[in-house]
């Protein structure tokens, strides 16, 4: 419900109230907005499309608002400071690493990341409406940005199902081996589920047997991650645009994806903790993303927009710049059509 006073920044905005229902199932949200009982929602592009089609309006975030990754459940090299309880937090690292988990070895994540098809999943799933991402939390308008990955991406990640296939040869892993995949839904990212159905059957292409799991996000998914027990789990994820070194605090220091964690990486932390200078910091992230570049980390896919429906009879606008805050937001700044023909 609109306040009784001006929005701090925005003055009065056009909507008395806005109602927001979860609505898990696409074809739901799809009908939900042909039937006029929503006037605004997010579904996957091939939907997208066929709504503009239609006469309804296609609004994007103005600028890159998430990375869309795939993790790797039970990366927890690091090992806890017992002088300084760093890291030690839901029990700390120690004990939580299998060594036998097969992406512990570095083959294996590089073998996986050159499975994956990025320019058939950029085609189909993201209808070329994303640009390629190369390392978890750097983008190339902020600190620490490395252009040279763009060059050494093809060669290191890029699609090759025989290198795939000889790297996890050289691992151990001649016919391959199974795992499991959380499927779970994601406010501003629809296309999560059908993308890790799609790398389900890229990886087993060489001999890598992904059984899908679905699972709820807050129930399920985060206690785990917390805990550092997702080991044999991938999970596909958006992390939200925001300053790379809050990215770094998040996932890889401590927070609670645990995503990729050892100790080279706590120590380079502690040291850009220390610096005061910006040239020293910029080279210094630069330094550790090259370390999570070389570490294959993650299976990194895409940096995109946040694309959003909205009927041009009800709604004019919503220039939101992505993420705000976890979630999608600038709501106040979502402007009402006042004219007789649709705002187009």
């Amino acid at each position: 419900e609109r306040a009784p006073t001006p929005h701090w920044k925005h003055g009065t905005v056009d909507w008395k109230e806005l109602q927001i229902t979860w609505t898990l199932e696409e074809p739901t949200r799809f009908a939900q907005l042909l039937a006029g009982e929503t006037q605004l929602t997010e579904v996957n592009k091939d939907l997208v499309d066929d709504l503009v089609k239609r006469g309804f309006k296609l609004v994007r975030s103005r600028t890159t608002a998430q990375q869309v990754q795939i993790n790797f459940g039970g990366l927890y090299f690091g090992t806890e400071d017992k002088e300084t309880k760093r890291y030690t937090e839901n029990g700390g690292t120690t004990g939580k690493l299998d060594p036998k988990l097969p992406w512990t070895n570095i083959k294996v994540r590089q073998a996986m990341n050159k499975a994956i098809n990025r320019g058939e999943l950029l085609n189909v799933l993201y209808k070329g409406r994303a640009a390629p991402m190369y390392v978890h939390g750097f983008y190339p308008d902020l600190p620490g940005w490395d252009p040279t990955w763009e060059k050494r991406f093809e060669e290191m990640y890029g699609y090759d199902p025989k290198a795939a296939k000889r790297l996890l040869a050289e691992a151990g892993f001649p016919n391959g081996f199974k795992a499991k995949a959380w499927l779970f839904p994601f406010a501003g990212a629809p296309e999560l589920i059908p993308l890790m159905e799609a790398v389900q059957v890229q990886l087993r292409e060489i001999g890598i047997d992904i059984e899908l799991e679905e699972a709820d996000w807050v129930a399920k998914i985060r206690p785990t991650l917390r805990d550092r027990k997702a080991s044999g789990y991938l999970w596909a994820i958006p992390p939200s645009k925001k300053a790379v070194e809050a990215q770094l605090s998040v996932f890889n220091t401590g927070g609670l994806p645990h995503m990729y964690e050892d100790d080279t990486l706590y120590g380079m932390w502690r040291e850009l903790l220390q610096i005061t200078d910006p040239k020293a910091f910029d080279e210094q992230l630069r330094k550790i993303g090259n370390y999570k570049f070389a570490q294959f980390e993650t299976i990194p896919l895409f940096n995109v927009f946040i694309e959003v429906v909205m009927d041009p009879k009800i709604v004019q606008d919503w220039p939101f710049s992505g993420w705000d805050g976890g979630d999608i937001g600038h709501t106040w700044l979502i402007s009402a059509c006042k004219q007789e023909k649709p705002c187009k």
